[in-house]
């Protein structure tokens, strides 16, 4: 009885690998990204930092693991990404100037603001931190990004790279 379930629960588990969840790419990610960096007025190191702490989950690029590959972790992180977008989407937020892009540069401070002091709350996630050790942001990194929001919010567009 106990083969049958675990061949049961196998086949199962080898079906299931036909039902993928869709993919977060584009063709020329780089060429996006700068354009996205470009079009924020981001400095090269806030721009650096948001490449390996942010745009997985918040633009229509995502660098995927290899575990991606496996049902059903596929369709946890296609969940995640599109929460993610849902909240902030980098790819429409400069079309955004207008509408909404102010509300989203302050939940940007306070969700970095979080997770410096909790463990488990703010941006990037906890779950994305212990699988992407690079996405653990230093304090400085932190202070980049939001001086960077800051200055989007004031109106400044010419922020100065590396808070000089």
């Amino acid at each position: 009885m106990l083969k049958k379930i675990i061949l049961a629960i196998g086949l199962l588990f080898l079906a299931a690998q036909f039902f993928r969840a869709p993919i977060n790419k584009v063709d020329n990610p780089e060429v996006y990204l700068d354009g996205i960096a470009q079009s924020l007025n981001m400095p090269d190191n806030v721009h650096a930092i948001h490449k390996k702490a942010c745009y997985d989950c918040h633009t229509d690029h995502t660098n995927y693991p290899w575990y991606n590959s496996i049902t059903p972790i596929n369709h946890w992180m296609y969940s995640h990404v599109r929460v993610g977008k849902k909240q902030l989407d980098y790819s429409t937020l400069p079309s955004k100037r207008d509408k909404g892009f102010n509300h989203k540069l302050e939940e940007i401070i306070e969700e970095l603001e979080k997770g410096k002091t909790e463990r488990f709350l703010g941006m990037p996630l906890y779950s994305y931190k212990w699988t992407h050790k690079d996405a653990r942001l230093t304090d400085e990194e932190i202070i980049a990004l939001q001086d960077w929001a800051r200055a989007q919010l004031r109106g400044d567009i010419s922020v100065v790279e590396n808070g000089e």
